[in-house]
C-alpha cells in the first residue's frame, strides 16, 4: 500500500479496502483489519464494518472458504456448511 491510501479520503479507503474482506485468504482478512484500524478508526460507520467483517472472517476461520459460494462455484458444501447456511447473517 506504500502510502497510497494516505492520499485519498475516508470513502475512498474504505472503498479500497473493501475487496479484501471477500477474499477466501485468511491472510486478506488481517489485512483488512490492520488497515482498517489505521484508516478507517474514525468512519461513522465503523461499528457496523466491524461487525460486518466479523461475521466474514468467522466463515473463513471455520471453513476456509464462504459455504454461500459452493454451489456457484461447482463446490460441494459439508454438513457442516450446509447447516451453517441456516443461521443468520450466515451469507452476504
Amino acid at each position: 500500500y506504500a502510502g497510497f491510501l494516505d492520499t485519498m479520503d475516508e470513502s475512498q479507503r474504505f472503498f479500497m479496502i473493501l475487496p479484501l474482506i471477500h477474499s477466501e485468504e485468511i491472510t486478506d482478512h488481517e489485512m483488512a483489519y490492520y488497515l482498517v484500524g489505521k484508516y478507517l478508526k474514525d468512519h461513522p460507520g465503523i461499528d457496523d464494518i466491524k461487525k460486518f467483517w466479523k461475521d466474514h472472517t468467522k466463515a473463513i476461520r471455520k471453513f476456509h472458504r464462504y459455504p454461500h459460494r459452493n454451489k456457484i462455484l461447482g463446490r460441494q458444501s459439508t454438513p457442516e456448511e450446509i447447516e451453517y447456511l441456516d443461521e443468520p447473517n450466515s451469507s452476504w
